[in-house]
């Protein structure tokens, strides 16, 4: 069945449970599917039946627009706020770890302290030796 008559079916209440099953299951399989069905929702929510105007389609539009903007633009800061959080905690860890060197004296003057930029597999491991 076409997406959007399963949509439309599921959001009027026609649809059995198999279907809204199936809804389900297409809506998680990406996210272009949920962005997808949250856009054709948003179109039969605005929808007006009683005006069939051009003006009122062209508002209804409009506002459609809007709306689907400020959804993406919240998605957006959604994400950056996550990168800014995980940039935090990594730079407080790390914060950590350089006190806990320097309270113990090892490498006490800052000009000794070194960065070894090869990734190690132990991350844990060298964390327990210092704390």
């Amino acid at each position: 069945m076409d997406s959007v008559r399963l949509i439309y079916r599921v959001l009027s209440g026609d649809a059995s449970d198999e279907e809204k099953a199936q809804l389900d299951n297409w809506i998680r399989q990406s996210d272009e599917n949920g962005e997808e069905y949250l856009n054709i929702k948003l179109l039969l929510e605005n929808r007006s039946v009683e005006d069939d105007s051009n003006v009122g389609f062209t508002e209804g539009l409009s506002g459609i627009k809007r709306k689907a903007a400020k959804r993406k633009y919240h998605a957006v800061v959604v994400m950056a706020i996550k990168y800014l959080v995980i940039f935090a905690v990594l730079f407080f860890l790390l914060s950590l770890i350089y006190r806990a060197r320097v309270s113990k004296g090892k490498n006490s003057d800052v000009g000794n302290l070194s960065w070894h930029s090869e990734f190690s597999p132990c991350v844990f491991d060298r964390v327990k030796e210092y704390i």
